[in-house]
């Protein structure tokens, strides 16, 4: 497979081992925003509530803030936890890059993001329960941290968007989840590695992965079934035209 594409991407480097020329993906990023209705029956609507694990902890000299982000990848759903660390009190809408960031992790595992959490916060931070008045029905938002995280990362890397995925033959999706009062921004055919998507699929894996989807899955949509005649079929199975009749009986 090769990928013409405006911008490189972590896994670009696995065409250096070899690809198929005839089979090409176009990597062409769109951007939308999104005002997601919890109760509505839209695409995207289901996951608003993924914004219940969103979160802020002051520490000594630092801000810790927790975001909701989803990826669709090759059809499969993948949840991942946004962890920002900010010098001082900084502003709660926390951007991409910001002068005065520390660092930026993401997780898609639930046991590595505790951990991580768990050594930056403290134990106690973790098991403390937490009840919101603005989330009281979000089971995402409420509870200790930790039994959060485990709802959150729950059912990773399902199949429910693949049907949308090859209708609408889409490879690619990041979706940045916004508060109940804010937008959510879609980002379709993305850099995924702005979303560290390395930590759960390396480049090699990547690659192998949408060329499979898009070669694959994707291809009896361009390569049609040839309906083949009775005729040609019963041939086929070695059969005549005598096969299935019965041979005249000689008369006494």
């Amino acid at each position: 497979m090769r990928i013409r594409s405006p911008f490189n991407d972590y896994y670009d480097t696995a065409m250096t081992h070899g690809s198929d020329p005839s089979r090409v993906f176009i990597r062409n990023p769109q951007t939308s925003e999104l005002k997601l209705d919890r109760d509505g029956d839209g695409v995207w609507d289901r996951y608003g509530q993924l914004a219940g694990i969103a979160d802020a902890f002051e520490l000594r000299n630092q801000s810790v803030y927790l975001s909701a982000c989803l990826v669709v990848f090759c059809g499969r759903v993948y949840k991942a936890l946004r962890v920002h660390r900010l010098h001082g009190d900084a502003a709660r809408a926390v951007a991409d890059v910001k002068p005065n960031e520390i660092e930026q992790r993401v997780f898609y595992d639930g046991v590595e993001a505790r951990q991580y959490l768990e050594a930056l916060l403290g134990r106690e931070r973790l098991r403390k329960k937490r009840e919101s008045l603005f989330e009281y029905d979000n089971p995402l938002a409420n509870g200790t941290l930790t039994d959060r995280l485990e709802r959150y990362f729950s059912q990773q890397g399902s199949a429910e968007l693949m049907q949308w995925s090859i209708e609408n033959r889409i490879a690619i999706v990041v979706l940045r989840i916004g508060g109940r009062f804010e937008k959510s921004i879609l980002q379709v055919n993305p850099p995924l590695k702005d979303i560290q998507f390395y930590r759960l699929f390396g480049a090699a894996e990547a690659f192998q992965e949408l060329d499979m989807f898009w070669g694959g899955v994707l291809t009896p949509e361009s390569n049609p079934t040839i309906g083949i005649s009775e005729k040609d079929r019963i041939a086929q199975h070695a059969f005549d035209a005598r096969s299935f009749r019965k041979g005249p009986s000689r008369k006494r």
